[in-house]
């Protein structure tokens, strides 16, 4: 048992190592610093396979998402040692260790519209941290839902085993007879409710069966995630969440989901680049800024790269270049281009909250 523990610990401590030398790295999305947590990753989703079945589902495997999947995993391998720890403890003392099948069969039900599915893949990351097995979540967005009308047989079982329902309202949400269809279910279902309502939904526009007489949530509170949590100890601790495990987490989940929380928002908010499926960005030139070196050219691109922090809201984003290259290159010039390096945000004297972006590869297409 021992020996076991202890060879977990190894990918524990390569990984907290890496959040080590992310604190100290320049380039947030270096392509070294990525490559090097997904290496770890596909590591140890084959090293655990058996403990850890659906570790590959839940990493995103995105570039922008690596700090976060690397933080998700450890909080799974901490889990993992926290409990082989426990049962240890419960041999020793000579306890008998009863699996509860009735128990094994509860499950978390997410309901919410499939436009607000980015909320709700947060949600269920922080149920995951927060101990809950990842086949124990059922988020209500498979393909072909919130299309028809009547239920699917998948989503009426699993509500139907659900002890805790969690539900995501939005004005998009309401519009969706579907949603709706979910909503009256979970209403007349006698199981834990906790609602959560995105910005466009108050206590005074909720309609339906989730009407203004059930308390609403926000995931930006840091209280209402505690509350959650909590709930989650309650029902679940006598089984596949440990109360030290939850207890020991709960803090680290809650930040986490916090951090996602805003990422996304600013990304709805601000013109935030995806790559393209050969791994570019793409965008226009908005405007030319004279460096006071000639060796180098700097542009204004509309929109930002993704970085693994908040964005300021004056933030710009700048290709920095050797200005022999790309003499076609001119305000309103559409491009696409790979990045080397993504730097610090910084103020200059002429322009505050800007960061640098050093390029391997740009094309000019129009």
């Amino acid at each position: 048992m021992e020996s076991r523990i202890g060879f977990v610990k190894t990918y524990i401590d390569k990984l907290e190592n890496l959040i080590i030398e992310y604190a100290n790295v320049e380039n947030f999305n270096s392509e070294w610093y990525v490559d090097t947590i997904y290496t770890y990753l596909k590591e140890i989703c084959h090293v655990f396979n058996n403990e850890f079945p659906d570790l590959n589902q839940i990493i995103s495997w995105k570039s922008q998402d690596a700090l976060f999947d690397l933080k998700t995993v450890l909080a799974k391998l901490k889990y993992f040692v926290i409990l082989e720890s426990e049962k240890q403890h419960s041999v020793n003392k000579g306890e008998v260790l009863v699996q509860n099948t009735e128990q094994e069969r509860k499950r978390v039900f997410i309901s919410h519209r499939t436009s607000d599915s980015g909320f709700a893949k947060i949600l269920e990351r922080f149920l995951m941290n927060c101990g809950v097995a990842h086949e124990n979540i059922f988020v209500s967005s498979l393909p072909g839902n919130d299309v028809a009308f009547e239920i699917a047989k998948e989503v009426k079982e699993n509500i139907k085993n659900s002890v805790l329902n969690i539900v995501l309202l939005s004005s998009s949400y309401y519009e969706s007879a579907y949603c709706q269809n979910e909503a009256g279910i979970i209403w007349y279902l006698d199981t834990t409710k906790v609602i959560f309502a995105l910005s466009d939904v108050t206590e005074k526009n909720m309609q339906g069966f989730l009407n203004n007489e059930h308390k609403i949530r926000r995931l930006i509170e840091r209280n209402d995630l505690l509350f959650l949590a909590e709930k989650v100890k309650e029902l679940f601790a006598s089984d596949d969440v440990s109360p030290v495990a939850l207890n020991a987490f709960v803090e680290d989940a809650v930040a986490s989901a916090l951090t996602e929380i805003e990422r996304l928002k600013q990304k709805e908010n601000n013109n935030v680049l995806q790559k393209t499926s050969d791994g570019y960005y793409v965008t226009t030139v908005l405007e030319e800024r004279y460096t006071g070196n000639t060796r180098f050219r700097c542009v204004r691109i509309n929109g930002l790269l993704p970085v693994n922090q908040p964005y300021k809201s004056d933030e710009t984003h700048w290709l920095l270049f050797d200005s022999s290259l790309y003499k076609e290159l001119k305000e309103g010039s559409k491009i696409k281009f790979r990045p080397s390096s993504i730097k610090d945000l910084r103020d200059f004297n002429d322009i505050k909250n800007t960061r640098n972006i050093y390029i391997k590869h740009l094309e000019v297409l129009i």
